[in-house]
């Protein structure tokens, strides 16, 4: 596993919290929201920029039909937040999902499936609410 983590990052999750993971991908010129808290298989492009307490959640509790009882966890489902995005405040994104290029997610909005490039999405569950270049 490898770490791509620039100072100002390191700076802001060493002195506001921020909880980041060793196999995070932290591209040029991008941060991580003051205690924000990283999981398993996150990259970040370059450029993007997140408000506080960002949720990243990348895997989930495992649950046995047999014992019907929850035991461990599923296997890592990567997040790939690609270039140029701006995720707002207390934003939450699921496993398996990729936000597109430019992208604009909405505070407190909860990802479960991709974001197209150029596109603004909001709401629990998010929905694309716009294309940024129509």
């Amino acid at each position: 596993s490898h770490v791509e983590i620039s100072y100002a990052v390191f700076c802001l999750k060493k002195k506001k919290g921020a909880y980041v993971l060793a196999d995070t991908v932290v591209g040029e010129n991008s941060s991580i929201g003051v205690n924000s808290e990283i999981c398993k298989g996150l990259t970040l492009g370059k450029n993007v920029f997140m408000g506080p307490e960002c949720l990243f959640y990348s895997y989930q509790h495992k649950f046995d039909p047999v014992t019907k009882q929850y035991d461990g966890y599923t296997d890592v489902r990567p997040i790939v937040i690609e270039d140029n995005v701006w995720l707002g405040r207390r934003a939450i994104i699921m496993g398996g999902v990729t936000i597109g290029e430019g992208s604009t997610i909405g505070a407190a909005s909860v990802v479960t499936k991709d974001v197209p490039p150029y596109s603004v999405a909001a709401g629990n569950p998010a929905v694309i609410r716009k294309n940024l270049l129509d």
